[in-house]
């Protein structure tokens, strides 16, 4: 059983980086056995889809230098070319779109060598600006190029490697925005190509009939463009999401033929201003709490019982359409709003992973002198981990850290963390959930130490000091977060 999510443009790149930390920290992806990401965006060297390849890669060398099938880091990551016979996804999680390297729009759709009808009806559809756009920097916002260049995705080798691999109780996830031009452009695209594969693609018929859900992510950010870097017009959005909202009504969710098992909307109001690009290095948006919510999404649909996900011949049978909310839409945004579903998971998830974090960044040299280090010959002293574990995990914390960081800052907040505490209050760094001590009951890292060394009696012996060292600290923040943050 595995899940493929593709996540298309920027906006996907953001939110498979989201969905990423959130199996760092623990949350189960129920119903399968790996998680295959596939990103689309013919930006190759686009700031957000780098920045999350290289989070794969390294939650990928933690997951599999430990061993790990639950808990921290507990689902394992493949890319499509460990899918069957190898070979297709270039830089392992990247869909190469064919053709487009080094091209312009008007280049691509070969308009000089069209007859005169045809030259007049592209330049009826397509502007001046349009046709000379450079599709190595993606679509700029533009669907209608999108569409006509990602509509050739059917008939890459790339695309039928993953018909090829598709097998029965397999699973997809769309991840995009409806509001700029790869992720609007690409998502119905992706479907239609999905629900309607004919005899020519491998494994055609599993296609139409597997299992599939999708977060379309309306406007939650707007651009400035003043700097003169970026054509993107933000004072489109609106409109934009609105036409795409209109043909996802006719095409996707209409009642006569919905083609989405599950469809998760979510947005907010723009006014979270991300510094202007078209592309490049230069596109890396600041992390934002909607990206969070709309990976929770992904949970949700793998929650669903398999016999609750009916699709006949392209069609399914009882589409689910639903929204992500708050219980309090206060800035900045903590645990404390969080329903009681995303706080007993998510948060508490979350709130584990920083305690590990924290110990292992600022604490573990100090402390490794304790019985939780020492057990079976100082199976966990730092010197004896795995040297690539180590820089991988570090790695994956340094941009974990950042994450966190960015989303306090951006738009509607999320500020769920103390982010300086020091030692003793180490068990008060949630926002709105003090520790919880017995009046003569130690406290802060202290406590911390003494759940570890109490913990790492009961640990399997015989684990790769990688694997202990996760479970150990997997098993020690959720007694800490139970007996004393309390969420």
């Amino acid at each position: 059983m595995a899940l493929y999510i593709f996540g298309i443009g920027g906006t996907g790149a953001r939110v498979l980086k989201a969905f990423t930390f959130l199996m760092a920290s623990g949350m189960s992806v129920e119903n399968t056995e790996a998680v295959i990401p596939i990103l689309i965006d013919p930006d190759t060297a686009n700031g957000d889809l780098t920045r999350t390849i290289e989070i794969l890669k390294a939650y990928q060398t933690v997951q599999r230098t430990a061993g790990s099938t639950s808990g921290f880091f507990g689902t394992a990551v493949k890319s499509l070319n460990e899918q069957g016979d190898g070979g297709g996804a270039e830089d392992q999680f990247r869909f190469d779109l064919e053709g487009v390297t080094g091209k312009r729009f008007k280049e691509f759709i070969d308009y000089e060598g069209m007859n005169r009808a045809n030259r007049a009806l592209a330049s009826l559809l397509y502007s001046e600006k349009n046709l000379a756009s450079d599709m190595q920097v993606g679509f700029k916002g533009n669907p209608h190029i999108g569409s006509a260049v990602l509509n050739k995705m059917r008939e890459s080798a790339l695309f039928q490697k993953f018909a090829a691999a598709l097998n029965e109780n397999d699973r997809v996830f769309i991840i995009s925005s409806i509001f700029g031009g790869t992720g609007a452009a690409g998502f119905p695209i992706l479907v239609k190509n999905i629900r309607s594969a004919d005899a020519g693609i491998p494994n055609h018929a599993r296609l139409r009939e597997v299992p599939m859900g999708a977060v379309t992510v309306l406007p939650y950010f707007d651009v400035d463009g003043s700097s003169g870097k970026t054509v993107i017009d933000s004072n489109s959005f609106i409109a934009k999401t609105k036409d795409a909202l209109a043909y996802y009504a006719q095409n996707l969710t209409s009642e006569a033929a919905p083609r989405l098992n599950a469809l998760y909307y979510i947005g907010d109001n723009l006014g979270n201003t991300q510094a202007g690009a078209d592309g490049a290095q230069q596109q890396r948006n600041k992390a934002h709490f909607i990206e969070l919510a709309a990976a929770m999404a992904i949970f949700d649909f793998m929650r669903i019982d398999r016999g609750a996900l009916r699709v006949d011949d392209g069609i399914v049978q009882s589409p689910r359409y639903l929204e992500y909310g708050l219980k309090d839409t206060t800035s900045p945004v903590r645990f404390g709003h969080f329903g009681a579903r995303s706080r007993a998971a998510t948060a508490k998830a979350l709130t584990q992973y920083y305690l590990f974090l924290r110990f292992f960044r600022d604490f573990y040299a100090t402390q490794d002198e304790g019985p939780w280090a020492k057990d079976e010959d100082g199976k966990l002293l730092r010197k004896n981990l795995n040297a690539r574990f180590v820089e991988s995990l570090s790695s994956l914390n340094g941009y974990y850290e950042q994450w966190i960081e960015e989303m306090e800052q951006t738009g509607i907040g999320f500020r769920p963390f103390k982010r300086t505490v020091g030692d003793a209050d180490i068990l008060k760094i949630v926002e709105g959930f003090e520790e919880k001590p017995g009046f003569l009951a130690l406290k802060g890292l202290k406590k911390y130490v003494d759940t570890l060394n109490s913990i790492v009696r009961q640990e399997n012996r015989g684990q790769n000091p990688q694997a202990k060292l996760l479970s150990l600290f997997q098993k020690t923040t959720t007694a800490l977060v139970d007996e004393r943050i309390r969420l």
